[in-house]
């Protein structure tokens, strides 16, 4: 199947969490660079938010729906929950409301500054990797 592409401008959340989520995950996926509203982003999403998806014939818009998509097709350890109950919690956890993360880009490489509930092991892997 063709490459994974993410496509969103970087200091969106959004396109970070999925970004993460590959990252995690070990998948290689290419980020194309796009602003919302742009012609590459509207032919995706209807109301041209990002990030959007494009891999292979699949195309999608919205970040949960993403990170589903990938954690299902691709090889790896799943990271997202199987159990109803456990799923229900991690995405009223994950609820924008309810997570707050705020990345800072300087000469030192990316920090990132998790607040919520979110893994040492997904920030840790994110400063390390930049």
């Amino acid at each position: 199947m063709a490459d994974l592409q993410i496509i969103g401008g970087s200091p969106s959340n959004f396109v970070w969490v999925t970004r993460i989520l590959c990252t995690e995950k070990g998948v290689p996926y290419q980020h194309v660079q796009a602003l919302p509203h742009t012609p590459e982003v509207d032919a995706i999403h209807p109301f041209g938010k990002i990030p959007v998806m494009r891999h292979g014939d699949v195309t999608l818009c919205e970040s949960r729906a993403i990170c589903r998509y990938i954690d299902s097709v691709f090889d790896g350890p799943s990271l997202m929950p199987s159990e109803p109950v456990i799923i229900a919690a991690s995405s009223e956890r994950t609820s924008p409301k309810r997570l707050s993360v705020t990345m800072t880009s300087n000469c030192f490489g990316l920090r990132i500054s998790c607040i919520a509930q979110l893994s040492a092991r997904m920030c840790s892997s994110l400063t390390s990797g930049a």
